[in-house]
């Protein structure tokens, strides 16, 4: 059901509208990912990603890096996802998103990272 509704995401979001790009496609990916449909996650986590890279907004690209590490870590590529959430983690220390950060912090810890803060 869920990727469902990113099909109505995809279809009824503008082109420029690259948070709505960006998100529909990060939620896509976990659910794909979810599936063991992993190659399909990763392009689309890795096209979100491209996606936001291309703005100035830090909890964005905190998203993607998370959501992408998220992935990394259904296809068991730890050490990937470990640095997709590290980047995570330095977009939303960059904006002072305290909440998120936080969470990925517990996300490395949880995957057994050394350089948690």
């Amino acid at each position: 059901e869920a990727e469902r509704f990113t099909r109505v995401c995809e279809e009824s979001a503008p082109e420029g509208d690259i948070s709505a790009q960006v998100l529909w496609r990060l939620t896509r990916a976990k659910v794909v990912a979810r599936q063991g449909r992993i190659a399909e996650a990763e392009r689309l986590a890795r096209d979100a990603v491209a996606l936001a890279e291309e703005t100035d907004f830090p909890v964005l690209l905190g998203d993607a890096f998370m959501a992408f590490g998220e992935v990394l870590q259904f296809g068991a590529r730890i050490d990937e996802a470990v640095t997709a959430t590290e980047k995570a983690l330095y977009w939303y220390e960059e904006k002072g998103n305290v909440v998120s950060a936080n969470a990925a912090r517990g996300v490395l810890s949880e995957m057994g990272a050394t350089s948690v803060d």
